[in-house]
């Protein structure tokens, strides 16, 4: 027997609260049920056979005196009865399509949370169930809507799920949003991925943007930051459910606008727990990555307005797994001898390298393994030349979008009583007179230095190197005629002397390293002694 409901309206006193149901026939645009919606509108409506559509149109209420204020949101939960499947789809007042819901199981809730409005405007919200062939309507299959309008203040605004859509985000504010629903119920029955979208816009000056999503019980979520057209800057995907996500030190230049991509994975979602986006927007102080420093082209300039100073750490982020952060440093007027020092983040394996500028490797550092500090000692630099300092974790695998790593920089003056790296090829060995002394490092790990000696008449040679803790220094001398002499410590830390005859007039090559490859010291110098026997 068909049922139709007259309409009734009744306001419970003691709260702005309205309840109201729905009058057939309101199958079509044209014959909805009209609705005033207050700050809360409870439907009550029923589904009479299994092709009834239910369609409301519900009008905004002006309340606030502020033209500017006039923007709301509004919250949709649809309770259909026991074993119901239903879904709804929300238009324009000119029936332009919305969104539209139908993520749960049968006889559970549907909600869309967050459906940005405007006070006096209209929407038309169509309700329809999802029936198997066999499926039986009852008298009693009835359904109830929750209508809830908020405050739209640091809150996303649906729909946002395009960037044409994109939501306006305001620098160094917080903005709560849900991963609801989790598929886009569309006309015709199929879905779409969800979407938030948000736009931030720069005014100006040369800046660091962080982003930071707090994580939501049983959603994995990534984020996505593109710039003005279009390009994808970088995708974050690092953690898995309720861990939230982070991207921190992006290079920012104004005028400009960058737009961010969230979205929860795997079709999970919540309409309980929002999420929470953080920004944090400030200045570039020449103490940090600017992200995207992926390579060369696009290296982070180190001031070397801070390089040296110990309170101005270079800091940085291997994020996501597979980061490298490219470093470009320059210097002008004399030699210069460097020294980095990386203090690794958790889950890290810092290796560092050291690269000319066109990219090629000059060393490579990775002595100490996961979590631990690696040290650069003694890098020669030649002023008006380019090289390029690269952080990355060794096994391209792992990442840290929380924990920065810290890197110390620092420049002497070169003198010729220190090694002057790379050196580890005879053709880049140092030229070292007799009576002289320098000083050097046997690091990394397989670090090698050569040096060469040339003397004008043959000559007896004493060559003498302090000990140095954990190393049992290789003395070898390589001839002109491919002959060579070789010497070994006996035990780790013990001094090493050796007596070698040098040709006239012929380059000869003293070389230096471990025993073992597997050994190195950082933090110890050797001295090497060369004088007349």
């Amino acid at each position: 027997m068909k049922k139709i409901l007259l309409a009734c309206l009744l306001v419970l006193c003691s709260c702005s609260v309205a309840r109201i149901a729905e009058t057939e026939p309101n199958d079509d645009f044209n014959h909805a049920t009209e609705i005033k919606a207050k700050q809360k509108t409870e439907i009550i409506g029923f589904l009479k056979d299994k092709n009834d559509v239910d369609i409301y149109k519900v009008t905004i209420p002006k309340t606030s005196k502020d033209e500017e204020n006039t923007e709301k949101n509004l919250s949709i939960t649809l309770a259909p009865a026991t074993g119901i499947d239903m879904g709804f789809m929300v238009f324009n007042a000119k029936y332009d399509f919305i969104k539209g819901i139908n993520d749960s199981p049968a006889g559970e809730k549907e909600n869309l949370m967050n459906l940005g409005v405007k006070e006096g405007d209209i929407y038309f919200l169509r309700f329809q169930g999802l029936f198997s062939a066999s499926a039986v309507i009852k008298s009693t299959s009835g359904y109830t809507v929750i209508l809830e309008i908020q405050d739209k203040a640091n809150i996303e605004r649906e729909p946002n799920d395009k960037k044409v859509k994109a939501a306006s985000l305001k620098l160094n504010m917080e903005i709560t949003g849900f991963f609801n629903p989790q598929k886009i119920w569309n006309i015709g029955g199929n879905y779409s991925d969800e979407e938030d979208w948000y736009r931030i816009e720069v005014a100006k000056g040369d800046s660091i943007l962080d982003f930071d999503i707090s994580g939501v019980p049983f959603v994995d979520s990534a984020m996505s930051v593109y710039d003005e057209n279009d390009y994808k800057l970088v995708e974050i995907d690092n953690y898995g459910d309720g861990q939230g996500e982070s991207y921190h030190y992006l290079g920012v230049k104004g005028p400009a606008y960058y737009t961010l991509l969230i979205k929860a994975k795997n079709n999970s979602g919540s309409f309980t727990v929002p999420y929470t986006l953080r920004t944090n927007f400030r200045s570039y102080a020449g103490n940090s990555e600017r992200e995207p420093n992926d390579n060369r082209s696009i290296a982070s300039e180190i001031s070397t307005k801070v390089i040296g100073d110990p309170g101005n750490l270079i800091s940085g982020y291997i994020n996501p797994a597979g980061d490298q952060d490219w470093y470009k440093i320059r210097l002008t007027g004399r030699k210069h001898i460097m020294h980095v020092k990386t203090e690794s983040a958790e889950n890290l394996d810092i290796v560092m390298k050291i690269c000319d500028e066109m990219g090629d490797v000059l060393k490579t550092i990775n002595n100490m393994g996961k979590e631990a500090t690696e040290t650069i000692s003694n890098m020669g630099i030649i002023p008006d030349k380019t090289y390029y300092l690269v952080i990355a974790d060794d096994s391209g695998k792992n990442s840290n979008a929380r924990d920065p790593y810290k890197t110390t920089i620092t420049f002497n003056p070169y003198d010729k009583g220190k090694e002057f790296e790379p050196n580890n090829k005879e053709a880049d060995a140092e030229l070292l007179e007799v009576g002289s002394k320098i000083a050097g490092y046997l690091a990394p790990r397989e670090d090698v230095d050569c040096f060469k000696l040339n003397v004008y008449s043959e000559v007896s040679l004493k060559c003498s190197v302090t000990g140095v803790p954990g190393i049992r220094i290789v003395m070898e001398m390589l001839y002109p005629d491919g002959q060579s002499k070789i010497l070994t410590s006996e035990n780790p830390g013990k001094m090493l002397e050796g007596v070698f005859k040098l040709p006239a007039g012929e380059d000869c090559i003293l070389k230096l390293r471990g025993a073992d490859s597997r050994e190195s010291n950082v933090r110890d110098e050797y001295v090497l002694t060369v004088s007349q026997n």
